[in-house]
């Protein structure tokens, strides 16, 4: 009499692969597996799976960080200015500003942030400029929070309104723009009053918006009775500019 065939390593991993797929997992065949791997075995990412739940997700979520550039969260980015549309594209996780008039302001709608570390890489024309503001208003910008300018000033004196400065109230110490065919990037970190700006790797800004208790600059209201949470916006200048890898966190 011949014995029923058996293999008892496979059969024991029926009831994981049972409770696997209960839970909403899909099971993959071994050659199913090997060609979302493109093919190598040393890959053990299976791309297009997760760039299909990220999609699903709607977010990216990096070192505890929010990745705001993914295509999937581009109806997150909204023209706050007027009804224009097609004003921004982002591809591949860079996010286009063509440029166009007038100013237009791009704001990111998903949530607003308070105290905050926000990263972002940046590529602009020689004298063209941008600007990256926080806890702002979108119903207001300019007036309802801050910008940090965005600049083609290249080997230009800083000032108030160079790369790296707080729009119009504070120069920074170092004017660190990159010759524009280069990427420059910012480390913006706001903990209550508190902020600094890391432009390139070098520290350009630090300050206390709480002793600034006049009007300042373009501001009609003092920056210490600034609203404390806000939205970040982009500006559109009406100059080409390219953002990449903006990466924020809530503190």
């Amino acid at each position: 009499m011949s014995e029923f065939a058996t293999n008892e390593k496979l059969t024991s991993q029926i009831p994981a692969l049972q409770l696997l797929i209960g839970l909403g997992f899909e099971f993959l065949t071994p050659a199913e597996a090997l060609r979302e791997r493109q093919n190598r075995t040393s890959n053990v990412l299976l791309e297009s799976i997760l760039r299909n739940q990220l999609k699903e997700i709607n977010r990216i979520r990096y070192k505890g960080s929010e990745y705001l550039f993914s295509e999937e969260n581009a109806g997150k980015w909204q023209n706050v200015t007027d009804d224009q549309k097609d004003i921004f594209t982002i591809t591949d996780g860079i996010f286009h500003i063509p440029g166009r008039k007038p100013t237009q302001y791009i704001a990111w709608l998903g949530e607003t942030f308070g105290d905050f570390e926000l990263h972002i890489e940046f590529k602009i024309a020689a004298g063209s400029n941008s600007g990256v503001f926080f806890r702002t208003d979108p119903k207001d910008p300019v007036q309802g929070g801050m910008e940090i300018q965005v600049y083609g000033d290249y080997r230009e004196a800083p000032s108030k309104k160079s790369g790296g400065s707080l729009y119009d109230i504070a120069s920074p110490m170092f004017n660190m723009t990159l010759p524009e065919s280069e990427w420059n990037s910012y480390d913006i970190r706001f903990v209550g009053s508190e902020l600094e700006v890391v432009y390139n790797g070098w520290k350009v800004l630090d300050l206390d918006v709480s002793v600034m208790t006049m009007p300042i600059g373009k501001f009609d209201t003092p920056l210490a009775n600034m609203p404390r949470e806000g939205h970040i916006i982009l500006q559109d200048h009406g100059n080409e500019v390219w953002f990449r890898n903006l990466l924020i966190r809530h503190l």
